[in-house]
């Protein structure tokens, strides 16, 4: 990883093109099993889908206040791991608490989407023995219409000719709507295995074992749809026509993952692993250098870059001090120093600042 108190390096990522993290991310979400302990967040049937750019709510701070209504996600995740952590404890567990914590989760999912824990757990599926990687197709089932909606389709029939009409389009010369997909050039996805990587929730979180790439198992579609809800949708942007999307993602996984959140890391070897397989993202610029950032392939990852980031333009997560307030802050590299949450835009203060004031003149009246 690169050194984050390079100044060198600083000036380099202010100039470079901003990180991207392009993913699916649905409208609506909700919370599915036992409401103290519900077993998913899954995107709701009538929700919107669309691809978004998590980075768009990142920016360097100057201050202490955000300039934006809705702050980068980083921000928020820090928030529920200090919930999460709490619920570790079962003397500070309660319903309430419980509660607060699957509610942020909730609207957390809403703003910014899953947190594509997919991704994180398996390996590309891998292919069936009769298929010739080099010219083979994998059919969608399912499509996102023109509304955004998500509509579930046949792989074998409409699947197959909506796959062959857009490599048609796309992929030409051919007559219009005269290319056939042969049988042994298609795959369905039930025929698909999905390789798990060797996963460790150790100190650092949900990560690739160090014990190399072997792959400890590979699960079947169905399994993997009944954990992650995927679906492979058209997509004409995608390389084979086809995006996999998760519209579900286990809570214990996102648990384990809020624990491990370190809004203050303990070091390099916490992003070495973190973001171990973000990619650079070089784009030459009017001067003939070639500047870079980053793209991300999961909003999980998108999190610990601007976590990185931060630390590199010098600005780091603080927790308000006041009692019973969970939430953290950014501070900027000129920030007056507070103990407590920032004013909101148009505010001269935070409640926390206020309340906390009022509870320490109380306290001084009553020594008098």
């Amino acid at each position: 990883m690169v050194d984050i108190t390079s100044t060198s390096h600083r000036r380099e990522v202010v100039s470079a093109p901003p990180s991207t993290a392009t993913t699916w991310k649905a409208s609506q979400h909700r919370l599915v099993g036992d409401p103290l302990r519900p077993d998913y967040i899954e995107a709701t049937p009538d929700a919107v889908w669309s691809k978004k750019d998590s980075f768009r709510y990142y920016k360097p701070l100057a201050d202490r206040r955000e300039a934006d209504p809705i702050p980068p996600p980083h921000k928020p995740f820090a928030t529920m791991s200090h919930l999460a952590r709490a619920q570790s404890s079962l003397r500070r567990r309660t319903r309430q608490r419980q509660k607060k914590l699957y509610d942020r989760i909730r609207v957390f999912t809403h703003v910014y989407g899953l947190l594509g824990l997919f991704r994180e757990a398996f390996t590309p599926p891998a292919l069936p023995a009769r298929a010739d990687p080099l010219f083979s197709w994998v059919t969608p089932d399912a499509l996102i219409d023109q509304a955004g909606r998500l509509d579930v389709i046949d792989p074998k029939t409409e699947g197959k000719r909506r796959l062959e009409e857009l490599l048609d389009k796309r992929d030409g010369p051919f007559t219009a709507g005269r290319f056939k997909l042969k049988r042994k050039e298609v795959i369905w996805p039930g025929e698909l295995r999905f390789p798990t990587l060797g996963l460790d929730y150790g100190e650092f979180g949900l990560h690739k074992s160090p014990f190399g790439w072997q792959h400890s198992s590979a699960c079947s579609y169905e399994e993997v749809q009944e954990r992650f809800g995927i679906r492979f949708v058209l997509d004409e942007h995608a390389p084979g026509g086809v995006s996999v999307i998760a519209t579900r993602e286990p809570l214990d996984i996102w648990l384990a993952e809020l624990r491990a959140f370190q809004p203050s890391p303990p070091g390099s070897e916490y992003f070495d692993r973190a973001l171990d397989d973000v990619p650079l993202r070089a784009v030459a610029n009017e001067e003939g250098s070639l500047p870079f950032s980053w793209r991300c392939p999961s909003l999980l990852k998108a999190v610990h870059l601007m976590l990185y980031l931060d630390g590199m333009f010098g600005v780091k997560l603080q927790k308000c001090q006041a009692p019973d307030c969970p939430e953290y802050y950014r501070v900027g590299p000129r920030s007056r120093e507070s103990m407590y949450c920032p004013p909101p835009l148009g505010k001269k203060e935070s409640a926390c600042t206020s309340r906390m004031s009022t509870q320490k003149l109380r306290e001084r009246q009553r020594k008098i």
